[in-house]
Order: structure tokens, then C-alpha cells, then sequence
């Protein structure tokens, strides 16, 4: 579909308005729910996972253990 905007189209930029013209075929041209479910079952949220991913994969973040500057 966005081939058949840039050709029927040409010169023109794609402004706000045109997203979803060019989006919405090719986003449910591939989405489906066998797709939707398998996201949720390899990111562990359902059923939930807690092991799916290891502590060195997703560390906590440093910035809370900085010392603050005494002043």
C-alpha cells in the first residue's frame, strides 16, 4: 500500500495525516492473535515468568547507587 501512495502521490511528503493510509494495510495485512499471544508468552508476562530473563540481562539501574555530593 505505500507503494501505491508514493505513486499515486509523487513529490508529495508524508505528512500526519497520511499515516494511516499507508499504515493500517500493511498492519493488519500481518497482525494476528497467534502472534499477540506468542509476544506475551516469550516477554513471560502471560503466564507469567519471573525467570524468563536473567539479573546480568536486564541489571537494575546504577543511578540509585551513586553517593550523593556533600556540599
Amino acid at each position: 500500500m505505500s507503494s501505491n501512495w508514493m505513486t499515486r502521490n509523487p513529490g508529495k511528503r508524508v505528512c500526519d495525516y497520511d499515516i494511516c493510509d499507508i499504515f493500517t494495510p500493511a498492519f493488519v495485512g500481518t497482525t494476528n492473535i497467534e502472534k499477540a499471544v506468542n509476544g506475551f508468552k516469550a516477554s513471560g508476562i502471560c503466564p507469567y515468568n519471573d525467570n524468563i530473563f536473567t539479573d546480568i540481562e536486564c541489571p537494575p539501574s546504577m543511578v540509585t547507587e551513586w553517593n550523593l555530593p556533600v556540599e
